[in-house]
C-alpha cells in the first residue's frame, strides 16, 4: 500500500489502511509496526474478522499472513 508516511500521523494512517481494507471484509484492528524514521517503509499488522477476510485482504496486498491476521507493506509515496 502506497502512502505518504512523512505527513501522515498514525491515526490518519490507521484510518485509511482501516478503510482500504474494509474493501475485503470487517476490520478487527490495525496495529502500525514503525521501521527507522529515515526508512520508506513501514508495516501494518491488519485483524479481520475472519478467516476468509484475511485471505482475500492477502491475496491483495499482504506480504504475510497468520490466521485473522495479515501484515501489509507500507511504502512511502514520491511526488
Amino acid at each position: 500500500m502506497t502512502l505518504d508516511l512523512s505527513r501522515l500521523t498514525d491515526q490518519e494512517l490507521l484510518r485509511m489502511i482501516a478503510e482500504r481494507c474494509s474493501e475485503f471484509g470487517s476490520v478487527v484492528s490495525v496495529r502500525i509496526l514503525h521501521s527507522d524514521r529515515a526508512s520508506t517503509y513501514h508495516f501494518a499488522v491488519v485483524r479481520m474478522s475472519t478467516p476468509a477476510e484475511s485471505s482475500a485482504l492477502f491475496m491483495e496486498m499482504g506480504t504475510s499472513n497468520d490466521g485473522d491476521s495479515v501484515v501489509i507493506r507500507l511504502e512511502q509515496r514520491f511526488a
